[in-house]
């Protein structure tokens, strides 16, 4: 007998990969791959090259990768369409490299799980996916990118940035005709040349807002705040008391004049009274540049002058404006690959690759580790981006969720009104830094944190899947006075920290309908085949998969908010224990 025994077919026990949360994605790219065999008469993963150049099932393959990418109803229609344009370029980069790398003669069942993988990784990544930081693809390896700045520009020189020196802007143009104060003896008859006390020429005038800004009234003592006045060739002790008076228009020869009826007695109780002198009275000029002030009873015995060069005859340098866009140039970086090499016996014929779990296997394993890469990278790069920032562009707060002594209710109650109105400020003064109120803010944190912070009623939550993917991470938004706040967590956020870190929220800005940039995220391609081999078991077949992308920061802010006592109860809590922000 030259033949004994009975040919059997092993069946691996892959039960427990149907419960992957990239099973429903590899089920439905089965699916896809089953349709272009029986209606192109191609297998894409004996010849994906051959399908990806046919029209029919190149298009069955970009609509298997474009469409349910993305959760509709947390978009605007113009989101979604920008997606989907992105998507759309992600897949043709992908088919380029696929083609690239597949020879016609080669077999190469393997590459056709890039597409599947690629759109699963997009989908799942905590921080672009959600929206939180905007992402952008590239078309090609290297670009350029663009960012409008505008300026005021100050006589000197001088450029103030329109949004982040915002609080520069009114100084910087009062300074073109900055007010004066000219102290002046009394009686005061234009003795005095304003113009040069103000560092004016012939050719100007005084503005017609000058006032008596001050008054100088004797006192027993200089008390504190007060201002005392240093009068020469005058007796005793005197401060300056703030008065607001005018000059106004007037018939005849003056051009100007003013009349003051001066009372300390009412505000300034160590007033040295003489007399019955307890007011006085004020009366002056202001004509071709010359002032005349006296005071009728002479109490008062010198005033202070608020007043600038006239701006209506245009002769003063003044500020202008400008915009201006900064180009920078890009290069997508190279891509750590990860190469697994695989004997024979582990993959038979190609037909073995039909079944759903073991496309499932190779896929799921591929996926988490890359998946993981991109966010533990993001992540650092936010961690790192932080730690370099100025402190005019960050925020940092400490919330203690344990309730402050003889509160009296539950550390629950205590944590859901305190909570979210500190959060609430801290927004506030991360939008101040930009002066941009047009951006979405998002919380990053571990699920515990996020769940117990969020209020209970929400305007959107996110759905547990997109189509057949699972996604790993939830997202909240919560819109009041049209501030728009997402609170995502992933469990990825618990185990990447230590138990410090933990505690941690991150807070960032995404802008709205803009083209400014905070922080982007560039895609490119994605990779997954078994032409190249490993570089150490050269003999062997290998899985070879890679993703290139990029971060990038143009005008980064940053906030972090640290959860004291996260589970609302210590056995002596302090005295006051509120909100703590760090100076």
């Amino acid at each position: 007998m030259p033949v004994v025994g009975e040919k059997k077919k092993k069946q691996s026990n892959n039960k427990s990969y149907m419960y992957e949360p990239i099973y429903g994605l590899s089920k439905a790219f089965l699916e896809c791959a089953k349709d272009i065999l029986n209606e192109g008469r191609v297998d894409i993963f004996s010849n994906a090259k051959l399908a990806c150049l046919q029209k029919n099932t190149n298009d069955s393959l970009k609509r298997f990768f474009i469409e349910e990418s993305a959760d509709r109803d947390s978009m605007t229609a113009e989101q979604y369409d920008d997606h989907m344009l992105m998507m759309e370029q992600l897949y043709e980069n992908d088919r380029d490299l696929l083609l690239e790398y597949t020879p016609m003669a080669t077999v190469n069942p393997l590459i056709g799980t890039t597409l599947p993988l690629h759109k699963n990784l997009l989908m799942n990544n905590v921080f672009t996916q959600t929206n939180a930081i905007p992402k952008a693809v590239a078309a090609s390896p290297k670009w350029t990118e663009s960012m409008e700045y505008r300026y005021l520009v100050t006589p000197d020189g001088e450029e103030i940035d329109f949004y982040t020196q915002q609080h520069l802007m009114t100084k910087a143009v009062d300074a073109t005709a900055p007010y004066k104060e000219i102290e002046l003896k009394l009686p005061e008859y234009g003795e005095t040349d304003m113009l040069d006390a103000i560092g004016a020429s012939s050719i100007d005038n005084l503005s017609v807002d000058t006032i008596v800004s001050a008054v100088a009234v004797p006192v027993t003592e200089v008390a504190d705040g007060q201002e005392e006045a240093k009068i020469d060739g005058v007796d005793g002790t005197y401060i300056w008391m703030p008065v607001n008076i005018k000059f106004g228009p007037t018939y005849g020869e003056n051009e100007r004049a003013m009349v003051g009826n001066i009372r300390p007695a009412l505000t300034i109780k160590n007033l040295k009274v003489d007399g019955d002198i307890q007011d006085d009275m004020i009366q002056g000029t202001m004509n071709k540049n010359k002032i005349t002030v006296v005071g009728l009873k002479g109490m008062v015995k010198a005033v202070k002058i608020r007043t600038r060069k006239d701006t209506s005859n245009a002769m003063l340098p003044t500020c202008s404006v400008k915009w201006k866009e900064i180009t920078d140039l890009f290069e997508m970086p190279n891509a750590i690959p990860i190469n697994v090499p695989i004997s024979p016996e582990e993959i038979k014929d190609y037909a073995a690759l039909y079944n759903i779990n073991q496309l499932t296997k190779i896929m799921s394993m591929i996926k988490i580790v890359l998946e993981n890469y991109k966010d533990d990278h993001i992540l650092e790069f936010l961690d790192n981006s932080y730690d370099r920032l100025d402190p005019s562009q960050t925020n940092f707060l400490q919330i203690d969720w344990a309730p402050r002594h003889n509160y009296a209710l539950d550390h629950v109650e205590w944590r859901h009104k305190v909570s979210f109105d500190a959060i609430d400020t801290f927004a506030t003064k991360l939008v101040n830094i930009l002066n941009d109120p047009n951006v979405t803010t998002t919380f990053f944190g571990r699920p515990d944190l996020i769940r117990k912070i969020t209020p209970t009623e929400y305007s959107y939550e996110s759905p547990k899947n997109i189509g057949p993917v699972t996604l790993e991470f939830q997202k909240a938004v919560h819109t009041t006075d049209n501030r728009t706040y997402q609170f995502i967590s992933s469990q990825k956020f618990e185990k990447k920290y230590d138990s410090n870190l933990a505690n941690q929220l991150i807070c960032i800005l995404s802008p709205k309908n803009t083209d400014r940039i905070i922080y982007k995220e560039y895609d490119y391609q994605m990779y997954v085949g078994n032409e190249i081999r490993n570089a150490v078991n050269y003999a062997l077949p290998a899985v070879h998969s890679f993703e290139r992308w990029m971060m990038t920061e143009y005008q980064p802010v940053q906030g972090r908010i640290e959860i004291l006592n996260p589970t609302g109860i210590i056995e002596k809590p302090a005295v006051n224990v509120n909100i703590i922000e760090k100076p």
